[in-house]
């Protein structure tokens, strides 16, 4: 039972606890999916699926520059769009809204997608939540954790409100990262090896953070596989799966000759010439690195007699330190899922981490998205007028204090806040190792 001061919360407690806490939060989501979308990515999935639609594939025209997976995703919806007649056009181009794309910001359209189609592009993310909280409740109990922690752990997924911008505002697919992650520690921790090798796969192919942790997994695996004698058949197995994922993935592109088009995304920011985007890089690209050399030496220590939870707190930490590659909102939910069991299952202090990385994940993204997300409310459902919405846009953009605007100055300190929360939850996780180390350099001193 969950109390607060004056209230009481019997009823978030096992499954019964964790279906209220999934209805709500669908509800949360369902309310705002009309009324709020940001602009910019949902007007390239129309693209995407227009794409699609008229038989060029994903590469075939410019407007993707993912890797192929998120586009399959696409094409999955597509299949199900197509009997909804009021889907026969995903957007329309308003000229009260040209001014726009005149404005001193990134990738607004004065073309502007349809709210059926905001609705429709939200809705198989909003499951996707719902799947990855049940996720979070069933890795909490199995690693030993009360009904009570599972269902606040599902809670902080499911109500969070970083969580629920992603899917019911900006219609961003990095849910679909944290849920393949979460997906793939519980089938190992029960035995799987192949179906986890598949997922951590399309996972890393969806976007590459999950990268950084394959070392931790496979040592995890030969651990695990040494117990049972059978670490050489369970590494071959993971690989397997990893590998046939990836082939299959690619096929498509590799005899079509897009190979390098899927790579775009991620060749486009290597080839920027900035001095400062490219120390902020280097920065982040350290920090990957070494949270992968650091956390694979704790697993291959295997750290602790409890072989299961060394690896969810590996994994974490390895997590942690490759979303700050980019300072970007919605890559640390590739790891939030992970770090919420780590908070429920082993160290309560990672929920103070936890929820400071996703309010500061919130701020940053709603300072530089805002008022973007009005675009569709004031064209689609004329609840104010389109002219102020592109004046706000200039207005947000113009410097302010030398040449920074609201925009930058308000995504620059949410960003500070959530690197502050990651930061904080690698402190906790490494304090223990740390600590370990020191007082055996004493103990030989």
């Amino acid at each position: 039972m969950i109390c607060l001061p004056g209230v009481r919360f019997d009823w978030m407690t096992g499954v019964k606890g964790l279906a209220i806490i999934i209805l709500i939060g669908v509800a949360l989501r369902l309310a705002v999916a009309p009324l709020l979308t940001y602009d910019y990515d949902i007007y390239h999935w129309g693209v995407i699926l227009e794409n699609i639609r008229t038989g060029n594939g994903l590469y075939g025209m410019a407007g993707y520059y993912y890797t192929p997976v998120w586009g399959y995703f696409l094409g999955a919806e597509s299949i199900y769009l197509a009997p909804i007649e009021s889907l026969d056009a995903f957007g329309y181009r308003y000229e009260e809204m040209l001014g726009i794309e005149a404005a001193d910001a990134i990738g607004h359209s004065a073309t502007v997608t349809t709210t059926a189609f905001n609705i429709a592009m939200k809705v198989p993310l909003i499951i996707v939540d719902a799947v990855t909280a049940y996720l979070i409740f069933t890795l909490i109990r199995d690693l030993g954790g009360d009904d009570r922690k599972a269902c606040i752990g599902a809670a902080i997924w499911m109500l969070g409100p970083l969580v629920i911008y992603m899917s019911g505002i900006q219609a961003m697919f990095d849910p679909i990262n944290g849920m393949l992650m979460i997906l793939v520690v519980l089938l190992l921790i029960r035995g799987y090896r192949f179906l986890p090798g598949v997922l951590f796969s399309i996972a890393a192919l969806l976007k590459f953070f999950p990268l950084f942790a394959i070392f931790v997994l496979l040592i995890y695996v030969v651990y695990k596989g040494r117990e049972r004698g059978t670490a050489p058949r369970d590494v071959l197995l993971m690989v397997l799966g990893a590998g046939i994922a990836a082939v299959v993935i690619y096929i498509p592109e590799i005899l079509d000759g897009t190979f390098m088009d899927s790579l775009s995304f991620m060749l486009a920011r290597a080839g920027n010439s900035d001095v400062w985007y490219i120390l902020n890089i280097a920065i982040g690209a350290c920090v990957a690195l070494g949270g992968m050399i650091c956390f694979s030496y704790m697993m291959w220590r295997k750290p602790g007699a409890d072989l299961d939870k060394g690896f969810i707190i590996c994994i974490t930490g390895a997590l942690l330190c490759a979303v700050c590659l980019s300072t970007t909102a919605q890559y640390v939910l590739v790891v939030l899922p992970l770090l919420i069991v780590c908070a429920m299952a082993y160290d309560g202090r990672l929920k103070k981490a936890a929820i400071i990385v996703a309010v500061g994940g919130l701020f940053a993204a709603a300072a530089s998205q805002f008022p973007g997300m009005l675009v569709g409310a004031s064209v689609n459902l004329g609840l104010m007028d389109p002219a102020t919405v592109v004046d706000w846009i200039y207005d947000y953009t113009e410097p302010i204090i030398g040449s920074e605007s609201i925009f930058t100055i308000g995504t620059n300190l949410g960003n500070i806040f959530e690197y502050a929360g990651i930061v904080l939850a690698l402190v906790i996780i490494l304090e223990g190792p740390l600590r370990r180390i020191l007082f055996r350099r004493r103990a030989a001193s």
